[in-house]
C-alpha cells in the first residue's frame, strides 16, 4: 500500500513518529511522510529525513499533499489531520489513552503492529551532517533547558552537576538553543553550542560519550543517536515521553498526594524536587556503564501483498485494548481522557477498524464504500458515548463525530448527533 504518515507537535514527537516509519517500510509498504508543524520547525526537521531511503516525499505543507495518492493515512500521536482528510475509516490514528501505559513512541509503532509487523521496535531516525567537532574523550553533552512554553521541565541543579562532572574528568559540552541559556550564564564556563541546525548538532551527538538532559526533544535526537545517558522528569510522564534508546534511563521526580506526572495537572509534580544526590548517584551508575546502543535486530523488508496483509487479521483480533498502567506512574485525572471509559475502549476499537480496514483492502472481503460506512456507524457511537458533562470541549467531540458520519453517508444519524451536542452539556 502507499502509506502518508503524519508527525506533529515537537521536534522530540516527530523523531518518535520515526519508528512507525520505519516498521511500515519494513512491512512492503511505500511511505511518505507529512510534518505537521509550524513553517520553519517543519522545514528544519524535514532536513533530517529528506535522505532516509524509508521515506519517499517528505512533505512540510498542507498544500502540497494530494489525498488521492495514498491508499490509507496514518497520524501518529498529536494532531490528526489526516483523519479530516481522508474519508472515514481511510485513515487511523494514536489516540491519547494509547500513552498512558507505554511510551509514544511504542504507541506509534502499535499502529504498525495492528497490520502485522511482529519484530524490535525499530530506532528512531535523525539525520546528520558529516562536521567533525572533535570533542575530547569523556564528553558528554547536557541539555539544561527546554521548550519556553514548559519551563517547569528545567530541572534546577546543572550547574552543581556540572561542576562535577568536570571534577571527575569528564567534559560537558552544553547543547540547546539561545532560549535555553540561563540568565545567569553558567553555561560559558563549559564548552557550548547553541546556535546549530539540527542536523549538527545530531552530529555533535553522535560523537559523545553520554547524553544527559531534561525532558525535551534534545533527549530524543540523543537516543537515536544510540547515546547512554539520564532524562529528568518532574511535571511530564516518564511512561509517555520516555526515549527510545536502551541506554537512556529515566528518573523522575517523586509524586506527593494528587500530584501527576502532566503539565496539564492541577498540582503538576515539581522537578525541583528531585534532589542534587539522587540525580549525582543515578548520573554515576549511568556512565560507568554508558556506550552507544548497538544495532536492532531487524527484520528484511517484507513484500506487501493483499493475501499477506489477510494472513495478519487473527493477529488483530486478539491484541489488547488499551496498554496497563506502570505501577507508580499510573497516570491521574489530567492524563486520563474525560471523554469517558465507554468512548475510550471505542476509540481504541476505532483504530482497530481502521485497521481492519487497511488489511482487507484490495481483498474483495470488504469494499471501500462498506469501509467508509462501518466507520461512520463508529462514529455515531462515539457521539453516543461521550460524556456530556464536559462542557464546549465534549460538544465539540460529539460534532466532530457527527461530522465524519455524515461524510460517510449517514447523514440523519450524524445531523441528529450534531443538534443533540448543541442543546446538551
Amino acid at each position: 500500500m502507499k502509506l502518508l504518515v503524519e508527525v506533529s507537535q515537537g521536534i522530540g514527537n516527530c523523531v518518535q513518529g520515526t519508528p512507525l516509519c520505519h516498521a511500515l517500510w519494513l512491512l512492503g509498504h511505500e511511505v511518505d511522510l507529512f510534518i505537521n508543524c509550524k513553517p520553519a520547525q517543519a522545514d528544519a526537521v524535514a532536513a533530517m529525513w529528506r535522505e532516509w531511503p524509508v521515506l519517499g516525499k517528505v512533505f512540510t505543507r498542507r498544500q502540497q499533499l494530494r489525498v488521492r495518492d495514498y491508499d490509507f493515512g496514518v497520524s501518529c500521536y498529536g494532531r490528526h489531520l489526516l483523519l479530516k482528510l481522508f474519508a472515514p475509516g481511510l485513515a487511523m490514528a494514536v489516540v491519547r489513552t494509547a500513552t498512558l501505559g507505554q511510551s509514544e513512541t511504542e504507541a506509534n509503532v502499535e499502529v504498525a503492529r495492528m497490520l502485522g509487523y511482529a519484530a524490535d521496535t525499530p530506532p528512531s531516525h535523525v539525520g546528520k551532517s558529516d562536521r567533525d567537532f572533535a570533542l575530547p574523550a569523556r564528553s558528554i553533552t547536557v541539555h539544561a533547558g527546554c521548550a519556553v512554553w514548559a519551563p517547569e521541565k528545567r530541572w534546577p541543579h546543572w550547574p552543581q552537576l556540572c561542576q562535577r562532572l568536570q571534577a571527575q574528568g569528564w567534559n560537558p559540552v552544553l547543547v540547546g538553543t539561545p532560549d535555553d541559556r540561563s540568565p545567569q550564564g553558567w553555561e560559558d564556563a563549559y564548552t557550548n553550542y547553541f546556535q546549530l541546525s539540527l542536523r549538527d548538532l545530531n552530529a555533535l551527538l553522535s560523537q559523545a560519550s553520554a547524553h544527559l538532559g531534561n525532558d525535551s526533544g534534545v533527549g530524543h535526537l540523543a537516543a537515536a543517536a544510540g547515546l547512554g545517558g539520564l532524562i529528568l522528569y518532574g511535571p511530564t510522564s516518564p511512561v509517555k515521553n520516555a526515549p527510545n534508546g536502551r541506554g537512556m534511563a529515566t528518573l523522575a521526580a517523586p509524586r506527593q498526594h494528587g500530584q501527576e506526572h502532566e503539565l496539564t495537572a492541577r498540582q503538576p509534580v515539581p522537578i525541583a524536587t528531585l534532589p542534587l544526590e539522587d540525580v549525582w548517584a543515578e548520573v554515576t551508575r549511568v556512565l560507568a556503564q554508558a556506550r552507544h546502543e548497538p544495532p536492532r535486530n531487524l527484520p528484511q523488508r517484507a513484500q506487501d501483498s493483499p493475501q499477506a496483509r489477510l494472513a495478519f487479521l487473527p493477529a488483530l483480533a486478539a491484541m489488547a485494548t488499551v496498554p496497563p498502567a506502570q505501577g507508580a506512574f499510573a497516570p491521574g485525572p489530567a492524563s486520563i481522557n474525560s471523554r469517558g471509559a465507554v468512548y475510550d475502549e471505542l476509540e481504541h476499537a476505532y483504530t482497530r477498524l481502521c485497521a481492519e480496514n487497511a488489511l482487507l483492502a484490495g481483498t474483495g472481503r470488504r469494499t471501500r464504500g462498506q469501509m467508509i460506512r462501518l466507520a461512520g456507524q463508529h462514529h455515531l457511537q462515539l457521539a453516543a458515548a461521550v460524556d456530556r458533562t464536559g462542557g464546549k470541549k465534549v460538544r465539540h467531540t460529539v460534532q466532530v463525530h457527527a461530522r465524519d458520519a455524515m461524510r460517510a453517508g449517514l447523514w440523519l444519524g450524524g445531523a441528529w448527533q450534531f443538534v443533540r451536542a448543541l442543546t446538551t452539556g
